[in-house]
């Protein structure tokens, strides 16, 4: 499977992985940083909608671009990329 058809997966492995970890991350956080629980706890929050925002642009991108009325003036990913960097 290339690459970008990856991204949206593993960012869902991720922000799986912190809502699992989310009471550990947040003790950890206070531990280190000595932050109040419930600030420790809403940066874990955060990082976990940070996650689920940029799963989301992951798979936006991964569809295609119709540029016009037709079906077949479509563009891939590398395309759209193309035109942003140019």
């Amino acid at each position: 499977m290339p690459a970008p058809r990856r991204a949206p997966r593993r960012w869902d492995a991720l922000a799986a992985g912190l809502r699992e970890r989310r009471y550990a991350l947040a003790a950890w956080i206070v531990f280190e940083a000595g932050k109040p629980w419930a600030e420790a706890d809403a940066d874990v929050a955060e990082a976990i909608r940070f996650v689920e925002y940029y799963r989301a642009q992951a798979r936006e991108l991964q569809r295609p671009l119709t540029l016009g009325r037709r079906r077949a003036r479509s563009t891939t990913t590398r395309a759209r990329r193309a035109a942003w960097s140019a």
